[in-house]
């Protein structure tokens, strides 16, 4: 996919595992918001949401599925931010 988006002269700007692209835009950061003031169970559901979102292995979809972001002019997303060298 991402050759054919080059070929058709869009912009790559990233391709990242599901968990990768998911902890780069927050979601730690979210899930500890949501449970912030909020009884044991509830914030252990949100952890094992967490984890099945962006964890790998079995039953778990953060390297099961991929991300890939194609925009036309290229965008800065930021999961896929260039470092600084």
């Amino acid at each position: 996919m991402a050759l054919r988006a080059k070929a058709e002269g869009l912009q790559v700007n990233g391709l990242a595992h599901q968990g990768d692209f998911l902890i780069g835009l927050g979601l730690l950061d979210r899930a500890a918001a949501l449970g912030r003031d909020k009884d044991l169970a509830t914030q252990e559901s949100i952890r094992d949401d967490v984890k099945r979102l962006a964890g790998a292995g079995a039953g778990k979809m953060g390297e099961l599925f991929k991300v890939l972001a194609v925009s036309s002019p290229e965008v800065a997303l930021a999961p896929f931010r260039k470092k600084a060298p």
